[in-house]
């Protein structure tokens, strides 16, 4: 590729990416300066040789390089948005909180991964795959899980067992549950010979089991206060 062609391919990916970093309105505001930066940076370096300077291969090369990585990498982030959309519109109606809390962890790798200040096409690649898998948690939201029932029915029968061994004399924990009883109802409901919920259970008893996990936590440790 000759100089100019050079410069003229550098600038087409680098103006590529600067019109399509702007379309990424959900994703961690980090990640979209590191965007621009990066771009800022890449455009800098190919304008400050000429074409006819002996040495502008070795500023193009790089500056092609690092274009193509940057136009990858905001594709990832578009994907993510469009991810974020689809998750946001799905918050709308009721969906489980532990699997919306899976999709946000499964976005956080590709987070982390994207946040670093130099990526290899291999950490790009990865964190594409993360955003492709995060994608499919949220179409799954609500669908039918035999894997997350069963987990769901085992996450009910623990939580009670711990409440009933640890709290069931707390005269705090009683206040609680009479002032809001539905949370510990929904999921005393459940025989404790149930192995499996069934998904038009899942948000309910999703939420009810968050709800009697932040009580327990807030019991135990207005318990450890009154000792200290």
């Amino acid at each position: 590729m000759v100089a100019a062609d050079q410069r003229s391919y550098g600038i087409c990916r680098i103006e590529k990416a600067a019109r399509t970093a702007d379309l990424c309105t959900r994703v961690d505001s980090r990640l979209a300066v590191l965007v621009r930066l990066e771009r800022s940076r890449l455009a800098t370096l190919l304008e400050s040789r000429s074409v006819f300077w002996p040495d502008f291969a070795t500023v193009a090369e790089p500056c092609n390089a690092g274009a193509k990585r940057l136009d990858s990498k905001v594709k990832v982030l578009e994907e993510m948005d469009l991810v974020l959309g689809r998750l946001a519109k799905k918050l709308m109606s009721r969906v489980p909180p532990t699997q919306v809390d899976d999709v946000y962890t499964t976005l956080q790798e590709a987070n982390v991964l994207l946040s670093k200040s130099e990526l290899t096409d291999e950490e790009i690649d990865a964190a594409g795959k993360a955003v492709t898998l995060a994608a499919g948690k949220v179409d799954a939201l609500n669908q039918q899980n035999e894997m997350f029932g069963t987990e769901l029915a085992d996450r009910i029968h623990t939580l009670l067992a711990d409440i009933d061994a640890t709290l069931a004399a707390s005269i705090t924990y009683t206040a609680i549950l009479n002032a809001i009883p539905e949370p510990n109802s929904l999921l005393r409901a459940v025989a404790p010979n149930v192995q499996r919920i069934g998904p038009e259970k899942y948000v309910e008893l999703d939420t009810a089991i968050e709800k009697m996990t932040l009580v327990r936590r807030y019991v135990l440790n207005v318990r450890r206060n009154r000792r200290c």
